[in-house]
């Protein structure tokens, strides 16, 4: 995960441009990174827990504004629930 960072950083610098879809993708490695943490920290306190990634850029990309936070409306979301 942190090899797949530094190199969307490194297009970042090199491109000097951050397009929303990059950003959204960027902050994914955050938030990634911060259900990691909190999985172990709930197993540490002995509340069993395990991270579960998804990928929302599979579920229908095209009909999603991740910037814009329309995901709640879309077929997609629902189909989480």
């Amino acid at each position: 995960m942190l090899d797949e960072l530094e190199q969307l950083l490194k297009g970042i610098a090199m491109m000097k441009e951050l397009t929303p879809r990059t950003s959204d993708y960027l902050v994914s490695f955050g938030e990634c990174m911060s259900t990691r943490i909190f999985a172990a920290y709930l197993n540490k306190i002995g509340v069993k827990a395990r991270q579960v990634l998804f990928d929302f850029l599979d579920l229908h990309s095209d009909a999603v504004n991740f910037s814009g936070y329309e995901l709640m409306n879309t077929a997609a979301y629902k189909n989480l629930l």
